[in-house]
């Protein structure tokens, strides 16, 4: 079994064409997760394989592939949680329709007008 391969971060910035500190900013940054790479003191080195794992998972063949720069999800994946989201604002829908008639029927209701005839 092959030994892993290792790249410095100048050959990943070469292989991307990337600049240095954009490769910095991803590393710092857990918003923009770049590839996995490792820390041996002030060292810092990037597995051959998990760049290659991460610029796969980058790899898109149209702009509906991504959204904003997430991890790729595919149509089918998407389905559950777009269900799921629908139904709570079809939830929230419901709950806003309920507190408006409460407000109507408290706002209409004889005791409230009377107390408005006194002010």
């Amino acid at each position: 079994m092959p030994a892993e391969r290792f790249l410095s971060p100048r050959e990943v910035e070469s292989r991307l064409r990337i600049s240095r500190k954009t490769l910095a900013n991803w590393r710092s940054d857990p918003a923009q997760p770049g590839p996995r790479y490792r820390r041996y003191g002030n060292k810092i080195l990037y597995p051959e394989s998990g760049l290659t794992e991460w610029e796969a998972a980058h790899e898109f063949r149209s702009t509906q592939d991504y959204d904003r720069g997430q991890e790729v999800v595919s149509g089918a994946d998407r389905r559950p949680a777009l269900a799921e989201l629908e139904a709570k604002i079809e939830s929230l829908k419901k709950k806003l329709v309920t507190a408006e008639e409460a407000m109507f029927a408290i706002l209409s209701s004889p005791s409230t007008a009377r107390s408005k005839r006194r002010r």
